[in-house]
């Protein structure tokens, strides 16, 4: 019976550690596959000590209460689409903001970000979670059901589907009329002229099929839509400390790899929309400096909130600015020059 006893915290010791994540893509989404290739390497590299099971398709709760799932211990880990937290992000909001992406893909925007969380600027949006990396999508366009646009003008009084607050900000400095709405909503949207377009990138056309339903895009090309994946944080605390470094390690991979799936997503969805005939807006350079003018006010907005509230965010352009100069983009930010 003795030997009973001391058998049973040996057996219990050698279970492996669960983590369970919560993530409100399917597998098939760049991001849920990003979450299924972390889950599979993090379990190789720790020899089998821990186990990650994927809640996907939004199992543990609708998307705008993934955060909170995480940092609540409802969920040991989740996928946090950052817009859909308004307000609890106000650092990482300036991915929403008019960037300049042309040239630029969903990877090197990914490393961005990366090069912000790095520099520290994202301390305080994350305090209470761990994160595991961040990364960003494409740069957004103007995807129109029937109207093209080819000046500021043509999106006066159109209906825009657009995500959180910043790009209903955007929305309204273009004469356009923001309507927020899930990703699952756009194609019923679409189809019955709830609205005129969408204002985001090309993956979304794969994840949600309504390339049949828009005749025109119009290469604005900026502005995105920051993620972060994150871990609670007392379950990372109880980690042995060696899984923690393999966690860290694995962080700047991630961050580049998650990029990467969205760019193949978003091939797959321009090759959708070309195939079904939608016509390619490129916009002139003198068209883009009046696209500037509309967004200047955003700007400065979003700097002086950020001063009031005692957040770096004046500092944090300049360093992003020179990022985005070291990568070869000439005019980083459609609308502000630090």
């Amino acid at each position: 019976d003795s030997i009973g006893k001391h058998l049973v915290p040996l057996a219990h010791a050698s279970e492996p550690i669960k983590i369970v994540f919560a993530c409100w893509e399917g597998p098939e989404g760049s991001h849920g596959r990003t979450v299924g290739q972390w889950a599979k390497e993090l379990e190789k590299r720790s020899g089998g000590r821990v186990k990650v099971e994927v809640a996907y398709g939004g199992a543990m709760g609708p998307t705008p209460e993934h955060y909170h799932l995480a940092a609540t211990g409802v969920a040991d880990a989740a996928e946090v689409g950052l817009p859909f937290t308004p307000g609890q992000f106000p650092m990482s909001e300036v991915m929403d903001m008019p960037i300049n992406g042309r040239g630029l893909k969903a990877e090197d925007l990914s490393v961005v970000f990366y090069k912000l969380y790095e520099k520290g600027y994202l301390k305080q949006d994350f305090k209470d979670v761990v994160v595991l990396w961040v990364s960003a999508i494409n740069p957004y366009d103007f995807q129109m059901r029937n109207v093209p646009v080819r000046r500021v003008e043509d999106l006066k009084g159109k209906k825009i589907r657009v995500t959180g607050k910043i790009h209903t900000e955007i929305a309204k400095l273009l004469g356009a009329i923001p309507v927020g709405m899930p990703g699952t909503e756009i194609y019923g949207a679409l189809e019955k002229g709830i609205t005129d377009g969408v204002f985001t990138d090309w993956s979304a056309v794969w994840t949600f099929r309504y390339e049949k339903l828009i005749k025109y895009v119009t290469e604005t090309h900026f502005g995105c839509m920051g993620f972060a994946f994150v871990m609670n944080k007392a379950k990372y605390e109880r980690l042995p400390r060696d899984i923690q470094q393999i966690i860290a390690e694995m962080r700047p991979k991630y961050a580049r790899l998650d990029g990467r799936n969205d760019d193949e997503t978003a091939e797959m969805g321009k090759k959708l929309a070309l195939d079904a005939g939608v016509q390619i807006i490129r916009l002139s350079e003198a068209e883009m400096e009046r696209f500037s003018a509309c967004l200047a006010p955003l700007w400065q907005k979003w700097i002086a909130e950020g001063e009031k509230r005692g957040l770096p965010r004046k500092k944090m352009l300049e360093d992003l600015y020179d990022i985005l100069k070291g990568m070869g983009v000439k005019v980083p930010f459609i609308g502000y020059t630090p």
